[in-house]
């Protein structure tokens, strides 16, 4: 900076000098730009500098962080080519790999599980309360959930309702759940800050706990129909649906 702003003056002084008052202004007007021009090169060659040393220092990181990487590898290898002599430290060892090998597909399918924005599109039966396709409908349902490793959710009435995780993927069953089911249902078994285990158990009571009586009104429905009045495939249903199985599945004689 400082030859920056001797050859600014020198420049000035080696210019013809006018002795007039607007020459005088004049002169001290291109002084001053000359100086100020010189400022900001300074300025400029200064940050430029101090991006040159903080491009330096994550460089310099950068390989820090990959020779600790590279030392990590080597120490895995030494010790994969060299085992130890004890069963149970590799027992142990693989014992710990195998466990982190399945947190890690289960957080992914968690993840996957997350992102899913319709039920529907996995499990088409959409139950109402007096549906009597439950039994297929909770086979699938669960399926889907054992899929994203999420079953305990609904089985189990084990709960870590103080794990932030655990919390938000039961809110996404729960959020399946109401989403399988017609408003009438999900109102009927919804409960304030429940979990998705204790909506399970309401549709589960609300078709379970009914059985008895939807198989005195099947009985009294065959019991009054005569043959002309329905078809032989709503026979058929009916007569599945008395014995508590799925239509597709049963001959009907």
């Amino acid at each position: 900076m400082a030859d920056a702003i001797a050859a600014a003056k020198a420049n000035a002084a080696s210019s013809p000098v006018d002795t007039t008052p607007d020459a005088a202004a004049q002169e001290k007007e291109k002084e001053r730009q000359a100086l100020a021009d010189a400022a900001a090169a300074a300025a400029k060659a200064a940050a430029d500098a101090q991006e040159r040393v903080r491009a330096a220092h994550e460089a310099l990181e950068k390989e820090r962080r990959a020779a600790a990487d590279l030392a990590r590898e080597a120490e895995v290898a030494r010790a994969r080519a060299n085992p130890s002599a004890s069963p149970d430290g590799d027992a142990d060892s693989s014992f710990h790999d195998s466990g982190a090998y399945e947190a890690a597909v289960v957080a992914n399918l968690h993840a996957q599980a997350a992102g899913v924005q319709n039920i529907r599109t996995l499990v088409p039966i959409v139950l109402d309360p007096v549906s009597a396709h439950y039994d297929r409908w909770r086979d699938l349902l669960l399926l889907v959930l054992e899929r994203y490793a999420l079953s305990s959710h609904v089985l189990s009435d084990t709960t870590y309702l103080d794990v932030p995780a655990w919390r938000r993927m039961d809110a996404v069953v729960l959020s399946w759940l109401f989403g399988a089911v017609t408003t009438e249902l999900m109102e009927t078994v919804r409960t304030r800050g429940g979990t998705a285990r204790t909506a399970w158990l309401g549709i589960e009571a609300q078709f379970l706990g009914n059985r008895e009586f939807r198989a005195l009104q099947l009985d009294a429905k065959f019991r009054v129909f005569t043959q002309g009045d329905l078809s032989i495939a709503k026979m058929k249903s009916m007569a599945n649906l008395h014995r508590g199985i799925p239509c597709e599945t049963t001959a009907y004689m």
